[in-house]
């Protein structure tokens, strides 16, 4: 019998003390053991600088390490950096969102995010989502590709689907999925993401976005869906809390029609995946879904996990 013990561990040991000193040892195993994207790994790294030129002197390092080890995963790290280096520093500029607190009602802190998402956008919609792109058009269209083609892959797309999305921010996703779908709808609770949606949507006929309060999903009728999503947005429902969440699960099921989809793209940013997974079990259970896959990682670029559960029939 052969027993599958996933990738060889990466040896760090001759990484260079100066590099050692960022403290950046797991961030690039993981890459190096393609556990990640050499797109998340840059944003990681990005994350773990104080500032632009701390990032230069960490990428330069990087590359040296990369080129006498002859690492070439570390080697497309750099390169990645070097066509994206403004958009790197583009991002550690970015205002920091206010964070939601313990003593804020769920109602106060909708409007919290309300208000960081409208001023992400106004900053530039190209960094209001995905920061892994870094701004660059090539880089969000591949990406959001991938979305697409993961909900495609998993059979919940078609040419009868109306598809609603919650938190459509810019409408990068439905601008590729009206190709594939009857109707491609968007919500958001930012106003100006919606404005900014509707921009790129231009004259695409079988699109259409709504300013939603948040709250719940009273601007749709009953039965009126084949399949609701959420890409990188429920994570925010659950910082809200438990209710809104249970809210959510709820008004999905009663928008959905029978057998209809499900899907979330992140559940959380908690780092739990166990409770994550626990959530979505007991929330299908207790609105009606069916399990059809939970926690896992289709996505070449994004480390999203995803969940897909299907309305059963009432």
């Amino acid at each position: 019998m052969v027993t599958d013990t996933g990738p060889p561990t990466v040896d760090l040991s001759r990484l260079p003390a100066k590099l050692k000193r960022f403290g950046v040892e797991e961030i690039l195993r993981s890459c190096m053991q393609h556990e990640t994207s050499t797109e998340i790994t840059l944003l990681r790294l990005i994350f773990a600088s104080r500032d632009a030129a701390h990032l230069e002197s960490l990428m330069q390092l990087v590359g040296e390490f990369a080129k006498s080890s002859n690492q070439s995963t570390l080697q497309e790290i750099c390169s990645l950096y070097e066509e994206n280096r403004e958009g790197c520093a583009r991002i550690m500029s970015l205002p920091e969102p206010k964070p939601l607190t313990k003593s804020m009602t769920p109602g106060a802190r909708i409007e919290r995010l309300r208000e960081s998402f409208d001023k992400w956008v106004e900053e530039d919609p190209g960094f209001s989502v995905a920061l892994y792109t870094f701004g660059n058009p090539r880089l969000l269209h591949k990406t959001s590709e991938e979305v697409v083609n993961v909900l495609d892959d998993w059979g919940v797309l078609g040419s009868a689907v109306d598809a609603l999305q919650i938190g459509c921010g810019a409408g990068r996703i439905e601008a590729l999925l009206c190709q594939k779908v009857h109707l491609a709808c968007g919500i958001d609770i930012s106003a100006n993401m919606i404005r900014a949606a509707k921009q790129q949507a231009g004259n695409l006929e079988n699109v259409r976005f709504h300013e939603c309060s948040g709250r719940d999903l009273a601007l749709f009728e009953a039965n009126s869906f084949d399949l609701v999503y959420a890409v990188d947005s429920f994570p925010y429902i659950v910082e809200v809390g438990e209710a809104l969440v249970d809210r959510h699960f709820a008004e999905v099921a009663r928008v959905l029609r029978d057998g209809g989809h499900f899907v979330i793209l992140q559940y959380s940013y908690r780092d739990d995946p166990a409770r994550d997974l626990d959530d979505v079990r007991e929330k299908a259970a207790a609105y009606g879904y069916a399990i059809v896959r939970e926690a896992v990682t289709p996505f070449k670029i994004w480390d999203g996990v995803g969940y897909h559960l299907r309305k059963k029939a009432s």
